[in-house]
């Protein structure tokens, strides 16, 4: 039956009425929210992160307007699960609705099992990657998964073409990294297989994981590979990438990508022997440890955006970084790398996952399917399900919204997958690191680049007044200091050189000293001392010194254009000086005395001789006064008087005779000037012996120490050369001597030098130098190691050009020729002592061999003296002898006046003796003439040399008898 038309409306108006009041009671909101906290070791910044979240959202009008957020925080011990989970269990029996934790991965996971039993939505922010269920589960992981960066990683190693690749991780999280990486890398069919080598790096060593570093760094070096990627957390890449620059393996073509999503440098982090100036490095850059490798690295790290809107956000900020500064026209800005460390990023999360929560019970409460919680007791055998949780799982995993850490978005899964991942340069030069943006990835838009990686971008440092830090080393006539009155004054070579160079690039400069006194070489731990130190590690932009070019150290830093050679000398101390009585024997050989001497005797007999054979003698004349001038001993004065170019008393008669005293008078004249002339340079020259004139003398011998400055780069090209040829032998000695081959610094080389028997190997220009001063040392041998001299720069800097190029327009102009003259060719105040090698003897005293020649002029006129005397008596017939004898016979003479009584005289043919009766005889006259003609007709009569030899032997026998 239809109801009257005045009854149906007021019912309908009533029924609508009733509808309103019973909907408004639904729509009420509830006045308290409970959500449980716990945290893992907490730090100021995530208590007060918590507490301000909290606040913010109670004081927000458009989140839960009529709701008040109440929270209990709970703080437990760090990887205490049990504790954990005993905790949410007292929070579960007070009707939370929600549990937000930050803690390990092993309490994480504990909780979630908790959670997923009760039916509580979990909001976890890890420290580390932790794996979760992404779509029954309860836990919802605001903080996006680090999983992210292996992607963002390979597709980077993709578009720089690496072939090969060192990984190194250091905990089983970042293992997982590698994990996504090599399955990723696996999966890209049409890219070329990638090799991976991979490297644990304990922290669990006593020194906290560095010597372990160490060795893994020279098993990296060792392979050849020189692409490296790390995923270590911010400690240990810290202290990989400090050890790689240490043992230059961040420089040159080494290339490092570091995956991390937090970067910050502590003070105390600095790397050891690091002195900071100011005004050099800011503090805020975060990357101070690279000012000691002069490197690139590429680091990727999640972009953070900071969101200035609302203004709870920026508030957040100011708290999280007191620093920041919010751009007027823009609701959003970057932060610079660095800027966050790791437990800010967890306060920062920490916040993003209230708000997040809060947004979702806020649409909940809004759509009216907000259901109030109610007491949970761990200890029940059932659980109770609690469809108010299901309800804000789903609502949470359809959540997109904008948070501290910019947007989040868990696409139905649990895990935030929203997330950017910056491409960082981070370059250091000239003591300053500095870092700049390059490109993003993200998980759509995959990965996009502006700029090359691993290609330098600062400006050019030359501009007017730039004023440069110069490191030097004193070592003359390099650099010298002065003291004066003012201070100290800085003079040489370098600095005339360093002057024109900042004149020409109208620069400016200031110099210091190297504490150490070295030029620079690699210490035992990788790190680099003296020069190369201080440029490499920053603290110089320039070292300008006697320094050599050499591939070690251009493999951290880089060398000018060279400006003068280098070669290596020997230096040594001079031979004592010989004073030598005899000096006067020394311009000939002992052979040639010996030879000299035998010829005065040997010509002494043959003048005897040959007077005695030739017809034409005056021995063979009766009636000369000088019959007996040459006799043995009369021969002997003749030939030494002749030899000491004073003459005899007389003169041979006969041809024969003459003929040898020719050619011996010729012989004493060659030896005479011979002797004159060397002898006038010994007595004009200083002579000193030494047996050491080369770098091979030197290494032959034992008795003469060698060796040069420790861990310098001599040091190291002996041992670099420690199996080849003859630096073998030298490196064995030196390295096993029982007496310390090494010296500290150059000075105390040249001060061994002068005090003992010892050989110092060093710069030979330098060399040259100190010898003009120091009058008691020399070099020997010519220099070896030929190189040059260069000004050390940091690597890949613009400035190393143009001072080569202000070093070459030098050299054209010979500005640098005249600045080596004018320091290293002074003018010696030492004696010009020569120096006789005994290698070189025969240039100091004549020799057998130099002048034999002379000799064997002298034996040729003894021959033919010889010759000629046969010829004489060829010539003269023995009937000249008959007719001697004839006219002998017939000749009487009366002695008895003209001799007196028994007076004998021997005129070699016969005895003429005086008796008491006026008659005289000649009784063996008949008898020596009779053999004289016998023996002379037997030479007129041989046919052959054989025969005439016996004749000529038959007649000097005759004539001694």
């Amino acid at each position: 039956m239809d109801l009257p038309q005045w009854i149906a409306l007021p019912c309908l108006l009533l029924l609508h009425i009733l509808e309103g009041v019973v909907t408004t009671e639904r729509r009420v909101s509830p006045s308290v929210i409970k959500v449980g906290v716990i945290l893992e070791q907490p730090s100021p910044d995530e208590d007060e992160m918590v507490r301000l979240s909290f606040q913010h959202l109670n004081q927000n009008e458009n989140i839960l307007p009529s709701s008040r957020l109440d929270y209990t925080v709970a703080r437990i011990a760090s990887t205490d699960p049990f504790a954990a989970v005993k905790a949410a269990c007292s929070m579960l029996n007070t009707s939370i609705t929600a549990i937000v934790s930050s803690t390990s991965c092993e309490t994480s996971l504990a909780l979630q099992s908790l959670t997923n039993s009760f039916d509580v939505p979990h909001m976890i922010v890890p420290g580390e990657e932790c794996p979760s269920e992404k779509h029954n589960s309860f836990t919802v992981n605001v903080r996006p998964s680090l999983l992210f960066l292996s992607e963002a990683a390979l597709d980077l190693v993709w578009k720089l073409g690496w072939e090969g690749v060192c990984i190194f991780y250091d905990s089983e999280s970042a293992y997982k990294n590698v994990q996504q990486f090599l399955h990723l890398a696996a999966q890209s069919e049409e890219r070329k297989p990638l090799e991976v080598t991979l490297y644990r790096v304990d922290a669990s060593e006593p020194s906290g994981g560095a010597l372990g570093i160490i060795n893994i760094l020279h098993k990296a070096k060792d392979s050849d590979v020189k692409h490296m990627i790390a995923f270590c957390d911010r400690t240990q890449s810290m202290k990989l990438i400090r050890q790689a620059a240490r043992f230059g393996m961040a420089v040159g073509k080494y290339q490092w990508i570091i995956t991390t999503q937090d970067w910050d440098m502590l003070v105390d982090d600095e790397p050891e022997g690091f002195t900071t100036t100011s005004g050099d490095i800011s503090e805020e850059d975060g990357m101070r440890f690279l000012n000691g490798s002069e490197g690139i690295i590429t680091l990727m790290k999640q972009q953070v955006k900071v969101q200035t809107q609302p203004p709870d956000f920026y508030g957040a900020w100011q708290i999280l970084y007191p620093d920041i500064d919010r751009e007027e026209d823009a609701n959003a800005t970057y932060l610079s790398p660095g800027y966050l460390n790791t437990v800010q990023f967890k306060a920062a999360y920490m916040y993003d996952a209230v708000r997040v929560l809060a947004v979702a019970l806020d649409e909940q409460v809004e759509r009216d399917k907000y259901i109030e919680p109610e007491n949970q007791h761990c200890y029940d055998n059932k659980p109770k399900s609690w469809k108010g949780g299901t309800r804000l799982r789903k609502m949470l995993h359809r959540m997109e919204t904008t948070g501290l850490m910019g947007r989040i978005r868990f696409n139905h899964s649990g895990v935030n997958d929203e997330m950017a991942v910056d491409v960082i340069t981070v370059e250091s030069s000239r003591n300053q690191t500095k870092a700049w943006k390059i490109g993003t990835w993200d998980p759509e838009n995959r990965l996009n680049l502006v700029k090359t990686p691993f290609t330098r971008s600062f400006e050019a440092f030359i501009t007017n007044n730039t004023t440069f830090r110069i490191v030097t080393v004193v070592e003359a006539p390099f650099v010298n200091r002065d003291e004066t009155v003012n201070g100290h004054k800085y003079s040489g070579f370098c600095i005339d050189m360093l002057e024109l160079i900042a004149d020409e690039m109208n620069a400016k400069y200031e110099l210091y000293l190297v504490p150490d006194g070295n030029y620079g070489g690699k210490n035992e731990d990788g790190t680099w001392n003296g020069l190369i130190g201080e440029v490499y590690y920053g603290r110089a932009d320039l070292a300008v010194a006697g320094m050599v070019i050499n591939s070690d150290r251009e493999e951290v830093v880089d060398f000018t254009k060279p400006y003068m050679n280098y070669g290596v000398g020997i230096l040594m101390q001079k031979p004592q000086k010989k004073t030598n009585v005899f000096a006067f024997l020394e311009p000939l050989h002992i052979q040639v005395w010996g030879c000299v001497l035998a010829s005065l005797f040997v010509v002494g007999v043959l003048i005897y001789i040959v007077d005695r054979l030739s017809p034409y003698s005056s021995f063979r004349r009766e009636n000369s006064p000088n019959q007996d001038a040459f006799d043995l001993k009369n021969s002997m004065w003749f030939a030494f008087a002749s030899c000491m170019q004073q003459g005899g008393d007389t003169s041979p008669l006969s041809i024969s005779g003459r003929v040898l005293s020719a050619f011996w008078w010729f012989f004493a004249l060659i030896i005479t000037a011979t002797y004159t002339a060397n002898l006038a340079a010994f007595l004009t020259v200083t002579r000193m012996e030494n047996p050491i004139n080369s770098l091979e003398d030197l290494a032959m011998q034992k008795s003469v120490v060698y060796g040069t400055i420790v861990n310098s780069s001599l040091h190291r090209f002996f041992e670099k050369r420690k199996h080849q040829g003859i630096y073998e032998r030298m490196w064995n000695f030196m390295s096993t001597s029982k007496i310390n081959p090494w010296v500290p610094n150059a000075e105390a080389g040249y001060k061994r030098v002068q005090t003992e028997d010892y050989a110092f190997f060093w710069d030979a220009p330098i060399l040259d130098y100190i010898k003009q001063k120091e009058c008691n040392v020399m070099t020997v041998g010519k220099p070896f190691n030929l190189k040059g001299y260069g000004i050390a720069t940091p690597r890949g800097l613009p400035w190393r050009d143009e001072i080569s190029m202000v070093i070459l327009r030098l050299q054209e102009k010979g500005i640098l020729e005249e600045l080596r003259k004018k320091w290293f060719d002074r003018e010696s105040s030492c004696a010009e002592d020569t120096v006789i090698m005994s290698s070189n003897r025969g240039a100091a005293d004549i020799n057998l061999d130099q002048i034999a020649g002379a000799f064997y002029v002298l034996i040729i006129g003894a021959v033919l003296s010889f010759v000629v005397v046969i010829i004489e008596h060829i010539w003269h017939k023995p009937s000249f002898y008959k007719k001697r004898e004839k006219e002998a016979g017939r000749t009487t003479l009366d002695w008895s006046d003209k001799l007196p009584p028994r007076e004998t005289r021997n005129n070699g043919l016969s005895n003429i003796e005086n008796c008491s009766s006026n008659k005289f005889f000649l009784s063996p006259l008949k008898r020596q003439r009779t053999l004289a003609s016998t023996w002379l007709e037997q030479v007129g009569k041989a046919r052959n040399p054989y025969r005439m030899c016996v004749a000529l032997y038959g007649i000097a026998r005759n004539s001694m008898e």
